[in-house]
């Protein structure tokens, strides 16, 4: 098997694909304090903040997926309840989706089309905007890029 090396074009695509995951890593680690919790984001911190069995007792019926609420609970149990440490768990996760998602796109994409895609998904606005929600979001992502691998 022939190994060709990589030309100037792949390595700017690399190089630009490197960027768009640092920088988006930023954007997701950056202002997790700046909004305070909203309903939803409150309703998880309620229930991550319950004893374990409790908090089992309560998603017995719920319609949400449980892993995020039991991840919750025990990073809570770490590091507190503060906004910036319940934010800091789905920003993590949507850091590695950004890794994910570089390598999938590597495998499925030209370098040209893979450093458009990455653009856009580092930089999109829906995405930094459910990337720090103390909701279940950061989870699916990391969930469905996993399946996709």
């Amino acid at each position: 098997m022939e190994v060709n090396p990589p030309t100037p074009s792949s390595r700017a695509a690399q190089v630009a694909v490197a960027s768009a995951i640092v920088a988006g890593c930023a954007l997701r680690l950056s202002g997790l304090e700046v909004h305070s919790l909203w309903f939803d984001e409150g309703h998880t911190t309620f229930l991550a903040s319950l004893p374990q069995g409790e908090l089992l007792q309560q998603l017995h019926g719920d319609r949400h997926p449980p892993l995020s609420f039991l991840a919750f609970h025990a990073w809570s149990a770490l590091f507190g309840n503060s906004d910036v440490a319940l934010r800091m768990l789905p920003a993590l996760l949507s850091c590695i989706s950004l890794g994910l998602f570089a390598w999938l796109s590597s495998k499925w994409l030209e370098p040209g089309a893979k450093t458009c895609a990455h653009g856009l998904y580092s930089f999109a606005p829906f995405h930094l905007a459910h990337a720090t929600e103390v909701r279940m979001y950061a989870f699916v992502e990391v969930g469905a890029l996993l399946a996709l691998c």
